[in-house]
């Protein structure tokens, strides 16, 4: 529970996009405590106040948790143009930060967690956790016993590495059925596993994931939210880990300094990194510039999982005009070099050291203004600056949290103390991210 912003609010419980609810706030159709409010950053204390629109009273939730028996056909997605996602199958929920804890294939049926809980999904996710997945698999051909003593072995999938141990349990009298027990999530894993020892997978049905194992009331296409019971499983075996804020960061959109392309909509963003605008033309008609070519720091940094999961809503990044490098350092130097190019970066590597008001940026390059609208404009648009990533303004911005298991160990929640401690939160203000118990200076500029 927290104090938030309303239109904030209203968007996070499904009640429309920023722009929309902002609108219905200035009509006057939004009431706090039976006032109403017109001004949509008016301040919120979700665990007090009541909100109501238009006569109707909104609930907040802050996490909500949804087994869901996923129909073949439906994609493991938070949105997509062509195909229902597993999150237009909850027709209850309140917020709409939900997404699928991993991803089943379009054909594949069973169990899957919707959540707004991230901690809770890097705790099942992480290939570090080693979480069981037991999956019901009908096959081709009947597995033979040196089938199975390769795949419990581990098989080579055509990576750098091959799969980890397997367990397989419940073979048919044919031996065409059986299930599966994997601890990690490859991509189309269970199938190149089969295919590794010359069979073919025919159906894939998930049965449990952790502690969770699906619901056999559950038929495919429903869903239920999870019980005490299933809530204390993850707490007892430390699904829940304590979360712990440390600071906010954020993504800055860096350009060429003789591009003059200077505003971007997070629409427009999600489109470049998607494949659907190749050419700076897609996104300002007058650009003189020709195809963009976006970098990140490393292909298998948080920055591009932030960008699939949360802007791109799970949809893979585009192959022809999107790469990674190895360093931010290289990125900064890419774009310095060329004109088309855009860089995606952490913001604490933007700093001008020399600047303690954090009002400025290195010159190498340019750094973007992003809107949170459908058009971006100079009044709506904003760039990282410190100020504007504290009161939330800036739309690319990211909390950045200490995960703890385990209260009884000294040495992780000791470094966590520290870091929320004031001299641990002068660090993290030093390195250019916003504090998280520390209030930004704020510096108000009058242009000439």
């Amino acid at each position: 529970m927290g104090r938030i912003r309303l239109d904030k609010f209203l968007a996070d419980m499904s009640l429309g996009t920023r722009s929309e609810v902002k609108k219905e706030i200035k009509k006057g159709s939004v009431q706090v405590n039976g006032m109403t409010v017109k001004n949509p950053e008016y301040k919120i204390d979700t665990g007090k106040d009541l909100v109501s629109v238009k006569g109707r009273q909104v609930s907040y939730a802050q996490m909500e948790y949804y087994m869901l028996n996923k129909p073949a056909g439906v994609v493991s997605a938070t949105e997509d143009k062509r195909d229902k996602t597993v999150v237009d199958l909850i027709t209850e929920k309140k917020r709409k930060d939900l997404f699928p804890v991993g991803r089943l294939d379009k054909d594949t049926e069973g169990l899957l967690l919707i959540t707004n809980d991230g901690a809770l999904a890097h705790e099942l996710l992480s290939p570090r956790k080693h979480v069981d997945k037991t999956y019901f698999v009908k096959i081709k051909d009947p597995v033979s016993s040196e089938d199975v003593k390769r795949l419990e072995n581990g098989v080579d999938i055509g990576e750098e590495k091959q799969t980890l141990p397997a367990k397989i349990s419940r073979i048919s009298q044919e031996g065409t059925s059986l299930c599966l027990t994997i601890r990690e999530g490859r991509f189309h894993q269970i199938k190149r596993m089969f295919q590794a020892v010359d069979n073919e997978v025919l159906y894939l049905k998930r049965l449990s994931m952790g502690p969770l194992d699906l619901d056999e009331n559950l038929a495919p296409g429903e869903y239920r939210t999870l019980t005490e019971e299933e809530m204390n499983s993850f707490h007892s075996r430390k699904f829940f880990p304590r979360e712990i804020k440390l600071a906010t960061d954020g993504l800055a959109l860096i350009v060429n300094r003789d591009n003059p392309d200077s505003l971007l909509t997070v629409r427009d963003f999600s489109r470049i990194l998607t494949g659907e605008a190749k050419d700076w033309k897609d996104i300002n008609p007058n650009s003189r510039l020709k195809s963009i070519q976006v970098v990140f720091d490393n292909k298998n940094s948080s920055t591009v999982r932030y960008t699939m999961d949360s802007i791109c809503g799970g949809k893979p990044l585009a192959t022809d005009n999107v790469s990674a490098l190895k360093t931010n350092q290289q990125v900064i130097k890419y774009v310095a070099e060329n004109p088309g190019a855009m860089g995606v970066i952490g913001v604490n590597w933007l700093g001008n050291r020399s600047d303690t008001t954090n009002l400025s940026f290195t010159e190498e390059n340019r750094v973007m203004a992003v809107s949170a609208e459908d058009v971006a404009t100079p009044a709506n648009s904003y760039k990282p600056y410190q100020a504007y990533l504290y009161y939330g303004n800036y739309p690319l911005a990211r909390p950045i949290y200490a995960l703890l298991n385990d209260p009884r160990s000294a040495l992780p929640w000791g470094f966590a103390s520290f870091m929320t401690s004031d001299k641990g939160q002068r660090i993290i203000l030093k390195s250019g991210l916003v504090p998280a118990t520390q209030p930004v200076r704020i510096v108000h500029v009058k242009d000439e």
